[in-house]
């Protein structure tokens, strides 16, 4: 049921922030809030000649290398931790292009999210990603959530954009945008069906899948498992299945308006 007041409906609104929506499992991002109230800091980074700086308190000096040590949790919804890499040698370096800061990674660098207390097992097979990325030569993932037999993967490269749930996975062939969609849950267009959509700039593209009980014990920015991201990270959120679609939908314009994408 969708309830109407003071111009929202449900979960669907042009004022809201990305981890407003509804409660999100987990909210990151390089540039900006993703919740009306939150008031921390986006990221922590380390600079090359010594010293370690929040950000946006603090500016980074990009007229040297700056590598990214963490990356605080927005949603505070689930118990998600932040993203963190306290290796200096597996640290993604930061870069700025336009007004924009991102994450680059040459499939050696990650951060991951502590397992304890990071509301991992609050994950099932109803769910929305919505991540900024740039991929490199071949889809790689990203953003990797993963347990022993379970994975669920976003993978953009400029030659496609693939979206992985165990065994079924979705690609956009043609990528024409930076800001992708991926969505786990029952679609009333395909009657009812459970499918797997994923979006990317004006394309899309749905496969249907069988109903699951998956189980993970791991997140993280830059890796699944063994499996490392080649590209650059800027920002992802996580809901679970109160999303709707339409709230999903809204979410996914929103974040392209504000990135122009």
């Amino acid at each position: 049921m969708i309830l109407a007041h003071g111009g929202v409906q449900g979960d669907v609104s042009t004022e809201r922030l990305p981890a407003d929506a509804v409660p999100a499992v987990f909210a990151y991002s390089l540039n900006r809030k993703l919740r009306k109230l939150y008031s921390g800091e986006y990221f922590r980074y380390r600079q090359a000649s010594g010293g370690e700086f929040d950000y946006p308190s603090n500016t980074p000096n990009l007229t040297e290398d700056v590598f990214i040590t963490t990356i605080y949790d927005q949603a505070v919804g689930y118990g998600v931790q932040h993203a963190v890499q306290a290796n200096q040698s597996l640290q993604p370096k930061l870069e700025l292009v336009g007004s924009n800061y991102r994450a680059v990674f040459n499939q050696q660098e990650y951060l991951d999210v502590p397992s304890s207390g990071s509301g991992v097992s609050e994950l099932g097979q109803d769910f929305t990603i919505t991540a900024i990325g740039d991929g490199g030569d071949f889809p790689r993932p990203m953003i990797g959530i993963w347990g022993t037999t379970d994975r669920i993967t976003v993978e953009p490269s400029d030659q496609a954009t693939r979206f992985t749930f165990n065994n079924n996975l979705g690609t956009i062939l043609d990528q024409d945008g930076r800001v992708t969609q991926c969505r786990s849950g029952y679609d009333p267009k395909q009657n009812n069906h459970r499918v797997l959509t994923i979006k990317t700039g004006s394309s899309h593209g749905h496969i249907t899948t069988t109903s699951q009980t998956p189980t993970f014990t791991n997140i993280s920015i830059g890796r699944e498992d063994q499996r490392l991201y080649k590209g650059a990270f800027t920002e992802v959120t996580m809901h679970l299945g109160n999303l709707t679609e339409l709230g999903s939908d809204q979410l996914f314009q929103t974040t392209r308006t504000y990135y122009g994408d």
